[in-house]
């Protein structure tokens, strides 16, 4: 994949990205995003959403965690595509 330059990374971040606060206090710009997961069982397809965000390469990692939808949430999966973004999944602790 082709990095972004500096400027196109802001732009794309600072365009569609809103504050995330992070439990330790620092603030960044992330762009929520979901898709649908399908998976076929000896049932039938069960099928749900997942939740991840998108933001600059090098600002959160496997420690990360932060208050969405009134839950403190853990990141389990970082997707790093080398092109300067990141794509963070979570989901609600279980503490």
């Amino acid at each position: 994949m082709r990095a972004f330059t500096s400027s196109q990374l802001n732009a794309l971040i600072e365009t569609f990205g809103e504050p995330l606060v992070l439990t330790d206090g620092s603030t960044l710009t992330v762009i929520f995003e979901s898709q649908t997961v399908a998976i076929d069982t000896p049932e039938g397809f069960v099928e749900t959403e997942e939740t991840y965000l998108t933001t600059k390469t090098g600002l959160m990692n496997y420690q990360s965690t932060f208050m969405y939808g009134g839950n403190l949430q853990v990141v389990y999966n970082i997707v790093d595509d080398l092109s300067g973004i990141i794509n963070v999944y979570f989901r609600e602790s279980s503490t």
